[in-house]
């Protein structure tokens, strides 16, 4: 019996290194193709004529090929075989980046790149996971990939700029789908670094206050940030002869937190006057540990204006309706004038004391 042939590949390439084996009547033998594909099998112990030979070939990354033939009457046979490729199944998914930084309040993308790896069209959906729905434009994709084929599918996440947007590191995840064949999902992980920045209101309470030797007031404070902070607390003013004092003057507020100080404003006593108006400003600034490190465009110093107005003791009105209600009593040889008269002039310079509205 003498057995000869060709294995090729699915494309007409010659194959070698492809093992063809043969059985007939119980026996069996195996020959390897050459670099031309060809292979060649001759047994002398198998002389019978129309019997039935069953081959096979296979190779490596090929799907095996069975053939059944009859020997001719010669005993001889010339047969061809060709392999398919193995269909490999899945896909794979690949992220361009481990790590993705977030700037609250700007856009930032995430790439990842999907493989087809099957010999037919593939449909993936790939969803993101790990953060806010609102956070993302798209939170699903739907990709349509070729044959062995990849795509670089890109999804767009916004991290809001409010003090719920909590700087740190948040595990990520994509999960890629199959829609051709069901119950193949893929999954890859990154790191989400939410990136710190600093932000505050504040608000001086009373906007205005008047006293004869001093005033007090309440600055609110509220950190905006996304990271705890501290706070410094300064007076500017051009008026020498007054004096402020805050009750503390650094107020650490964690995330979202408010905080009122009371500030003090203290003048030296007038007796006689007209009532003096003086404008000043409260100024917040975050304490940085490290000089070197630059601001945000949002952190910097808030600054409130407030007013004060100087009362004296007596103004040239109050002293004048003094004089008269004296000069009145005199006169009438009564009391009652000037009784009253001071009555009415207790009452005109009483101070008023606003009330401090705090958080």
């Amino acid at each position: 019996m003498k057995i000869t042939g060709v294995v090729r590949t699915d494309k007409g390439e010659p194959l070698s290194g492809a093992r063809v084996t043969w059985t007939v009547d119980g026996l069996t033998g195996d020959a390897a193709s050459d670099h031309s594909g060809r292979f060649l099998f001759h047994d002398p112990r198998t002389q019978h004529r129309d019997t039935v030979v069953q081959l096979r070939a296979e190779h490596s990354g090929f799907n095996p090929q069975q053939i059944e033939e009859k020997l001719g009457p010669s005993g001889d046979l010339e047969i061809d075989f060709e392999l398919h490729r193995e269909e490999v199944l899945g896909i794979a998914l690949r992220l361009e980046s481990a790590t993705i930084t977030a700037i609250p309040g700007q856009a930032v993308r995430l790439r990842a790149e999907v493989t087809n790896l099957a010999h037919v069209d593939e449909e993936v959906s790939l969803t993101l996971g790990g953060v806010p729905t609102p956070w993302v434009a798209s939170p699903v994709l739907l990709v349509h990939l070729a044959p062995v084929a990849s795509r670089v599918a890109e999804f767009e996440l916004k991290v809001p700029r409010s003090p719920d947007s909590r700087a740190g590191d948040y595990p990520i995840t994509i999960q890629a789908t199959s829609q051709r064949r069901s119950g193949e999902v893929h999954h890859a992980s990154a790191q989400l670094t939410i990136a710190q920045f600093w932000e505050q209101t504040a608000e001086l309470n009373p906007p205005r206050a008047s006293g004869r030797s001093r005033a007090q007031y309440m600055i609110v404070l509220r950190n905006l940030g996304n990271t705890p902070a501290a706070y410094g607390l300064t007076v500017i003013s051009t008026e020498p002869e007054l004096t402020y004092a805050f009750d503390h003057n650094h107020v650490p507020l964690h995330v979202g937190e408010s905080a009122g100080v009371r500030l003090t404003l203290t003048a030296p006593r007038r007796w006689i006057g007209r009532s003096q108006k003086h404008i000043f400003t409260a100024r917040s600034q975050r304490i940085v540990a490290d000089s070197s490190r630059a601001h945000n465009e949002f952190d910097r110093a808030e600054e409130i204006s407030a007013t004060f107005i100087h009362n004296a003791v007596l103004t040239p009105t109050a002293l004048a309706l003094l004089l008269v209600g004296t000069i009145s009593s005199v006169l009438m040889a009564h009391w009652w004038p000037l009784i009253l008269t001071a009555v009415g002039l207790f009452l005109a310079v009483k101070p008023y004391r606003p009330r401090l509205k705090g958080i």
